[in-house]
């Protein structure tokens, strides 16, 4: 059985991008090309006209919003590296027919649509000014986290989500605003035009057209055929054998994971993550029957994932050119059709984006109704006939598109009333969805009011959550290294005899995190960020560095895989590699170190062993030394017999301090002035013996107990050295301090220097973490 770290099963946008994001995050994906539902398709229609063919190939789903520079979907498509394939032009005006058949020039843009508004609605500018101050704070807000997750800084719920996620559109738009007009303004879009707006998710909704309203609405002239090849071909780059055609027909799982699937042939896939995009419910009934009571919850989250409604596209050959009809634009959207059975979304005005214009007119007029009832050809001619009277004298051809699910997917009332933020938290990052810890499932349903730019942007929230789980691994599993750490490893290894005198710099790109070496001579400086003009670039995960590092698998094999890139000169990605010691000259130490007894054993060893000298030295100020020394000494004797019974080892240096105690203990019978004069010695000899024996002959004393707590693989590392020798010297600057001190403030504040000793504990535990990062510039 192949295992991969994720297996993606599905074949529309949604997935593909899953894939995509994590290939280009040099994550080894496997991509399983079954159908998904709601797949965008371009429909290919012929309409035959005065024994004339004509073709059209139409997506109805077409307007993306946010690609102007500095745009969210700019930032996403970017970092997919999609933006310079997407073909699109800008619409920057919207024309709004009303129930009369009046048409209004409307601009889409942020300032100058609430202008719009309070020149159409006087008597509401006060309400128009707070629903659009708290919409700008929205959008940056929401921007901005996701920006950050996008740059793996730290991002939380947005205000978006916060204050308005638990409203309908209907009720929101009804909080700030009156006049009933005014709310059908914000219906007129390509986006939930006649849906029921009762049924629309209010933060679905505005998630994508505030983007839209600050950086733009634009019509996205690639078929989708076209841009599912362009992803898959991206996707191909990053591994030739990423993408298989089958169909799974078994899913096996575990009270909390999934273990493998198997396909119609019995070829059997383990991932350590799964991806799905699906139909929820219908899944979870195929593969897990047994989950009803998670599947009614499913359908309290999204109630009308069955509902009726659909979408339909009405395809028009006219003889006359549309514009000569007086369509001179390419989109119109319809008002006032609420409580209508045929309700007309858009007239899109085909004419206008043909490369080669037929000599005839042709126009598509999407439309919803209920599937349930049907729908009335004359009504629909009647709406176009009001709105375009012309129309009615010309000759034309009529052909359908098929229907296609038209959804609002607002979650039952009693998961909207007062959530929690950890319930807003579970929405927003899905794991509402999911029953099992490594699966996750997604598609268009979760959130279609967002329309294309919502198929991005949680298709990018989903892969990242899969991405963290790779990187931050389960504490069951092998000890994972974070990005910092392994910069670090590096950094320690460095030989600068490779790379001369000249001053290199090399470009790291790991998941979602980017770094870069500045090197010259023997001095490098790790940063965080990129060079802009690099010698070398490296693409790459932190598990195949790890492995670099840790030598498990010949370095040949990595930097020749498919998760391993590189560009620059051959032979300074060889001095790299030599540079940093990731070839097979020097086998890792691999000496075995016996598993600890519990979590955390060396540093709780190190913290009871130095507390127990220090409170011991604080305590021979008030009690007669041989009261001290003896317990001091049984006590240390304790901990070195239960160290060598659970980890089966002694060391020099703690049978040299028990010894130090010892012969303490055995002076103290015999040499009064030891009990009563000559008390700093039992911090002084610990530190000029942790000083010698550590610091000077660099054996770290720290280093004997905290390598339980990590990898063997670590333990070995020049960076654990070092740690461990800061460690240790930390803690020989404190005993001195509390034996020198005194001379500086009297012997009357000697207790106030004892208290290093809760800082000496404090940073054991956060050093390490202290020592890398602030090792690592920002750029």
């Amino acid at each position: 059985m192949k295992n991969y770290d994720c297996i993606i099963i599905g074949d529309d946008i949604y997935a593909l991008i899953v894939a995509l994001f994590l290939a280009r995050k040099m994550r080894n994906v496997l991509l399983i090309n079954q159908p998904s539902p709601y797949k965008l398709k371009t429909e290919n229609v012929t309409v035959n006209f005065k024994k004339e063919s004509y073709d059209f190939q139409y997506n109805i789903d077409a307007i993306l919003t946010g690609l102007d520079e500095g745009g969210l979907t700019e930032a996403f498509l970017d970092d997919l590296d999609l933006l310079n394939d997407l073909d699109y032009q800008s619409i920057s005006e919207d024309y709004i027919v009303d129930k009369e058949g009046n048409q209004k020039r409307r601009n889409n843009q942020f300032k100058e649509f609430k202008i719009y508004l309070m020149r159409y609605y006087p008597k509401n500018i006060k309400e128009i000014r707070g629903f659009f101050g708290d919409l700008d704070r929205h959008y940056n807000n929401y921007k901005q986290q996701y920006l950050n997750l996008l740059h793996n800084d730290d991002y939380t719920l947005s205000s978006l989500m916060v204050e308005w996620g638990s409203y309908s559109l209907d009720e929101l738009l009804k909080v700030y605003f009156d006049d009933n007009n005014l709310v059908k303004e914000f219906i007129s879009n390509p986006f939930i035009n006649g849906l029921n707006i009762k049924k629309v998710s209010a933060y679905n909704f505005f998630a994508n057209y505030f983007i839209g309203l600050k950086c733009g609405f634009y019509y996205i002239k690639n078929q989708n055929e076209s841009l599912r090849k362009i992803i898959l071909e991206k996707i191909k780059t990053s591994s030739k054998n990423v993408i298989i055609n089958t169909k799974i027909t078994n899913i096996i799982s575990n009270d909390h994971k999934i273990d493998y699937i198997e396909d119609d042939e019995g070829n059997q896939y383990g991932g350590k993550y799964y991806f799905v995009s699906d139909q929820p419910i219908e899944f979870y009934n195929d593969y897990f029957p047994n989950l009803e009571t998670h599947v009614k919850k499913l359908k309290d989250y999204y109630p009308n994932i069955e509902d009726t409604i659909v979408k339909r596209t009405m395809y028009i050959v006219l003889e006359q050119k549309p514009h000569e009809l007086g369509i001179n634009h390419l989109l119109y959207y319809y008002q006032d059709n609420q409580n209508d059975h045929e309700k007309m979304i858009k007239i899109f005005n085909y004419s206008k984006i043909e490369e080669k214009p037929d000599d005839v007119g042709k126009i598509c007029v999407d439309f919803t109704y209920d599937k349930k009832d049907g729908f009335n050809e004359d009504n629909l001619m009647d709406k176009l006939y009001q709105a375009f009277p012309k129309l009615k004298w010309l000759d034309m051809e009529i052909e359908y598109g098929k229907e296609l699910p038209y959804l609002a997917m607002l979650r039952k009332e009693n998961l909207r009333r007062k959530p929690s933020i950890s319930n807003l938290i579970d929405y927003e990052s899905f794991n509402h969805i999911n029953v099992y810890d490594n699966l996750y499932v997604g598609g268009a349903f979760i959130r279609p009011e967002s329309s294309l730019y919502g198929k991005f942007q949680q298709a990018i929230v989903s892969a990242d959550k899969i991405e963290d789980g790779l990187y931050f691994k389960d504490e069951d599993e092998e000890y994972y290294y974070s990005n910092e750490e392994v910069m670090m490893m590096l950094r320690q290894n460095f030989d600068p005899s490779y790379f001369g005198r000249r001053e290199i710099h090399i470009n790291f790109y790991i998941g979602k995190s980017s770094y870069f070496f500045r090197i010259k001579g023997k001095h490098i400086i790790v940063h965080r960020g990129r060079y802009g003009n690099p010698d070398l670039t490296i693409i790459t995960s932190n598990d195949r560095l790890t492995d670099l590092i840790f030598k498990k698998t010949p370095y040949v094999q990595i930097i020749q895989s498919d998760f391993f890139k590189y560009i620059g000169k051959k032979e300074t990605m060889q001095a790299f590699i030599k540079a940093f010691d990731l070839d097979d000259r020097h086998p890792l130490n691999k000496d075995k170190i016996e598993k600890a007894p519990f979590k955390r054993f060396g540093l709780i060893y190190v913290n009871i062993y130095m507390f127990m000298i220090a409170l011991s030295a604080f305590l021979i100020h008030f009690v007669q030394g041989l009261f001290i020394y003896w317990p001091l000494f049984l006590v240390i004797l304790g901990l070195v017999v239960y160290k060598k019974i659970k980890v089966k080892t002694l060391n020099t240096i703690e049978i040299l301090l028990l010894l130090v105690f010892m012969i303490l203990a055995v002076l103290s019978i015999f040499i009064d002035d030891i009990n009563h004069y000559y008390r700093d010695q039992i911090v002084l000899v610990p530190a000029l013996v942790l000083l010698f024996v550590s610091v000077i002959i660099n054996r770290p004393f720290v280093k004997n107990y905290v390598k339980y707590d990590y990898s063997t693989d670590f333990v070995h590392t020049n960076l654990f050295q070092s740690i461990t020798n800061g460690l240790t010297f930390l803690w020989v600057i404190i005993y001195l301090v509390i034996v020198i001190g005194p001379f500086f403030t009297g012997e009357r504040y000697v207790s106030v220097w004892y208290n290093l000793i809760f800082v000496g504990m404090f940073l054991s535990y956060f050093y390490p973490s202290i020592y890398i990062n602030t090792s690592i510039k920002q750029s």
